[in-house]
């Protein structure tokens, strides 16, 4: 006997706005991040415009004001087709909210989700200023030293193998390490921002 389908709760169809429920042990893949109703939805041509489409496809949340993003995704940030190209729902939202902008130009998030496509959240800037940004609100994605979530080492240690002249087997079992993680240190190949 096949075990019982679960139920979510109800979505909202896009082209029609009618409340549906789907099975979660549907097939994988289309089936399952369906946003229509039935067939007869998903192949209505919409005539819906981006703005009113951005609308839909975003739930605002009251604590934070951001506009979340429930349309597709990559890497956090918010993806749609815009003129028959995949493209940054930030800088779609962007152009139709704000004006024309260089294509040079990044579109930065104030409130740190990459998800937001609220206009009010959005600002442009350079690629300095996006990493000037990342980096003074803390969100280096690949830490150095020992501030990296994988170091086994401080940077007084390191400093200490470079300046010690027993063989690397010796060094490795002092620090509780492999040997070739000793010689990666004093080569420079690990460390070598030091």
């Amino acid at each position: 006997m096949a075990p019982p389908r679960k139920a979510v709760p109800a979505k909202t169809c896009l082209a029609c706005g009618s409340p549906y429920v789907r099975a979660t042990d549907e097939t994988p893949g289309k089936f399952a991040r369906r946003k229509y109703c039935g067939l007869e939805c998903a192949r209505k041509p919409r005539k819906t415009s981006t703005r009113e489409l951005i609308r839909t496809l975003a739930v605002i949340d009251p604590v934070t004001g951001c506009w979340e993003w429930q349309g597709s995704k990559a890497n956090g940030y918010a993806r749609m087709w815009d003129s028959g190209k995949g493209a940054r729902a930030s800088r779609v939202v962007w152009r139709l909210f704000k004006g024309e902008f260089d294509a040079a130009l990044h579109v930065l998030h104030r409130c740190d989700n990459p998800g937001c496509v609220n206009p009010d959240h959005l600002f442009l800037g350079t690629h300095q200023d996006n990493m000037d940004d990342r980096d003074a609100k803390g969100r280096l994605k690949h830490s150095r030293g020992s501030r990296h979530p994988n170091a086994k080492l401080t940077e007084e240690q390191v400093r200490a193998i470079r300046s010690d002249p027993r063989v690397g087997r010796l060094v490795a079992a002092d620090y509780g390490v492999a040997e070739v993680t000793i010689q990666a240190v004093r080569s420079g190949r690990n460390w070598g921002h030091l």
